[in-house]
């Protein structure tokens, strides 16, 4: 009797997704605890031991779905290239992750980096805890839990918060920017926020609903307007 389905069934029905996006971040949690790589980073390190070797066949064989070398498997593989492509792309080309950030000295937060790490896989496993059903965390218990998180890295890494933000930014964006970029947003998200504003001319083009809007979707016409940010963060 067949128990799994293909890959690329994954794309096809939800339930078969997000099993596998389960299973993913369970072994994403392993791995980073255990070699400080995530699953597709180990797959793709140059030099494997015996230990790495037998962490990726376990990965395989316990996976809900087969992703072998089957047709549709390989184009699903395919396309999944030519997506993540275009979003390395837009994210060089419109995404500066240094506008988040304050004026710091990089060579001294980016001593923060590898204490980061053990609080990055606390994160995944306080979302994983958090989840209720279907995906949906409960945002109460989870909002303590994100606190208490930050109140130890605060105590045991550096009491600057400005310095704890542009670490987990560089942890994220650019030493693994595989990581879930959730850490640092649902940190320091409010010290980010003020970083864009004063990095940038404040000033965010907003879409409105505006009946001799120019701009259709879904029915509804809407107007861009510009809000400036600097003048509300002020307020």
């Amino acid at each position: 009797m067949v128990t799994k389905r293909p890959y690329f069934m994954r794309y096809l029905y939800s339930d078969y997704n997000k099993k596998y996006q389960k299973h993913v971040e369970n072994f994403n949690v392993y791995c980073i605890s255990k070699y400080g790589y995530d699953i597709d980073e180990l797959k793709n390190c140059k030099y494997q031991t015996e230990e790495t070797i037998k962490s990726l066949k376990d990965f395989e064989m316990l996976s809900p779905l087969i992703d072998n070398d089957s047709t549709m498997n390989l184009l699903c593989h395919y396309m999944e290239e030519q997506i993540q492509e275009i979003k390395a792309y837009r994210k060089n080309k419109f995404a500066h992750y240094e506008l988040m950030m304050s004026d710091t000295n990089k060579e001294k937060v980016s001593e923060y980096i590898e204490q980061l790490i053990p609080y990055y896989n606390r994160f995944l496993q306080i979302r994983a805890k958090d989840v209720i059903e279907q995906d949906e965390i409960d945002y109460a218990i989870y909002g303590i839990d994100i606190n208490s998180l930050k109140l130890s890295m605060i105590k045991n890494i550096s009491s600057n918060e400005d310095d704890l933000c542009n670490a987990c930014i560089l942890l994220v964006y650019s030493i693994h920017p595989n990581y879930k970029k959730d850490f640092v947003w649902d940190l320091f998200g409010d010290i980010i926020i003020k970083n864009i504003i004063n990095n940038t001319d404040g000033i965010a083009h907003m879409p409105i609903k505006d009946e001799n809007g120019k701009i259709e979707y879904l029915y509804s016409k809407y107007s861009f307007i510009d809000l400036n940010l600097k003048e509300s963060l002020e307020e």
